[in-house]
């Protein structure tokens, strides 16, 4: 029984991957973001859309406190699933992953694998903080997120989970789709 859900969830897994990058779908009024487009999204918000589970990364409850948990929900164009990023201004492709609905950055200032996401007061815009600074780079037609202060780490979903409110973590890189994103402008 064990093995026949865990085929069961690979299987998902691997229809859902394919169908997000042969029918280039994503959340309703969405236009997909390409890898080379990154450089250009400074403006407008961004859905982060997970390509394993086609979930957004939500701050949980559209809350707006220090410290609300960064998971994957279904995307609904929630306030908490929105993100504008935010050029650094050393021009050194790194990024603030900023939710105006909260005025907070994605930050990781836990340095631990595993450790969850949340939302903290962001050090001004753009925010200078090694905690709060993203690499977004290309991987094929998907976007990898790393953390600033580890480029051997990536921004994913736990476990590479299909399951909603399960939590976006860092981890060792390992090429999985649930360590791979796209950016949906809304």
């Amino acid at each position: 029984m064990r093995k026949m859900r865990r085929s069961s969830s690979v299987l998902l897994a691997a229809v859902v991957a394919i169908a997000i990058s042969l029918l280039n779908v994503g959340p309703a009024g969405a236009t997909a973001r390409t890898s080379s487009d990154v450089t250009a999204a400074a403006t407008g918000f961004d859905e982060v859309v997970n390509a394993n589970s086609a979930f957004c990364m939500t701050v949980l409850g559209n809350a707006t406190a220090n410290g609300s948990k960064v998971a994957q929900a279904q995307c609904k164009a929630d306030p908490g699933q929105k993100w504008v990023l935010i050029a650094y201004s050393d021009a050194s492709s790194r990024w603030n992953l900023y939710n105006p609905n909260s005025g907070k950055c994605l930050d990781t200032s836990w340095n631990r694998d595993r450790a969850q996401l949340y939302i903290w007061t962001c050090s001004g815009l753009p925010s200078s903080n090694t905690n709060q600074l993203f690499w977004a780079l290309a991987s094929g037609s998907y976007i990898t997120i790393r953390p600033n202060w580890n480029v051997s780490k990536c921004v994913g979903v736990a476990g590479g989970s299909l399951v909603t409110h399960t939590a976006i973590v860092f981890a060792d890189c390992d090429n999985s789709y649930g360590q791979k994103w796209y950016f949906w402008a809304v």
